[in-house]
């Protein structure tokens, strides 16, 4: 069951203020739709954990959609007023950070919906814009790499239809897929092509877990593969059903079916979790070589060490059993 999960005072001391405003591109004001046309929106925001890091901090100044020459805006604030800010890795699997509720807006089809983040390298204080602290208390500034003026990044979601009624989305971070880590230089990037919009009614969770057994074996059978520095990192991938060569995270134009749709680090007790996967057909994979998984690089050494088909019309739980 999806979880709305609440941390105190904090996430339902966020303040939303609908404005209806006009666009840099459009010249005119958002009409407020009519009694007979309103339905209402939830939205929250989620992630599939990743290692190596204990805080992925988030900051998101506003939501904001686009239909015809019309956008509708929403401020997403914290109590003190400030853009609200989101540890990503406090909402992972099904659990979601509520970023607007029931919002009022008009059904129909939407050009847009755009997140605006505050980018770590234009806050005066990294505090306040996004940032990721490693497990060794370092800081680095995170930052959209498809930003707008400003300094302020723009997660862009295309195509997104409002059905009449109550809808509930979720933008689901797969940060396997969407973080990128230069060589050189202090600040990690996020890839806003790698982040999904999910209907939360019809979407499921996959989760499980991977034998310590199967995760040895293939640890010893990689071992020409071993990180020079670290541990080994253990990682479930979701595949279409179309893949005829499940590969590791590459990004393509158009998309290639053979890359993964979603993933999730295995968590210290072995387990995983995959939150809001539409019903359908899939294959469904272990590896330990997560950690030669570049998501700017096709990883010609990467394999899968078990590999399943796996139907979705429910929620699904599972196992990559023993090695034996």
């Amino acid at each position: 069951m999806t979880k709305f999960r609440t941390l105190l005072p904090l996430a339902v001391t966020v303040a939303v203020a609908a404005c209806g405003g006009s666009g840099s591109d459009s010249g005119s004001d958002t009409s407020q739709p009519t009694a007979s046309e309103k339905t209402t929106m939830t939205l929250g925001v989620s992630d599939a954990p990743v290692s190596n890091v204990r805080a992925v901090n988030i900051v998101i100044d506003g939501i904001v959609l686009k239909k015809g020459q019309e956008q509708l805006s929403f401020k997403t604030k914290d109590e003190d007023g400030n853009p609200v800010s989101i540890n990503l890795l406090d909402y992972t699997g099904d659990e979601i950070f509520p970023l607007l509720t029931d919002v009022e807006l008009e059904s129909g089809e939407y050009e847009w919906l755009r997140a605006n983040i505050i980018n770590g390298t234009s806050a005066d204080n990294l505090a306040l814009g996004s940032h990721l602290i490693f497990n060794d208390d370092s800081q680095v500034a995170l930052d959209v790499k498809r930003k707008g003026n400003d300094g302020v990044g723009e997660i862009q979601i295309n195509n997104v239809v409002v059905n009449e009624g109550d809808n509930a989305f979720v933008l689901e971070f797969d940060l396997n897929r969407s973080l990128v880590t230069p060589q050189n230089g202090s600040t990690v990037y996020l890839k806003p092509t790698a982040i999904r919009l999910e209907n939360i009614q019809t979407t499921f969770t996959v989760s499980g877990s991977v034998a310590e057994d199967l995760k040895q074996a293939c640890i010893t059978d990689s071992s020409e593969l071993a990180p020079e520095q670290g541990e080994y990192k253990h990682v479930v991938y979701l595949y279409s059903e179309q893949a005829e060569q499940p590969e590791d995270i590459f990004e393509t134009e158009p998309v290639d079916t053979n890359s993964p749709i979603a993933t999730s680090t295995l968590d210290e007790n072995n387990e995983f979790a995959i939150g809001f996967i539409p019903a359908d057909n899939y294959q469904i994979g272990y590896s330990c070589l997560g950690h030669i998984d570049d998501v700017e690089v096709k990883d010609t050494d990467f394999t899968l060490y078990q590999q399943k088909e796996l139907a979705v019309s429910a929620d699904v739980t599972m196992a990559f059993e023993s090695a034996s």
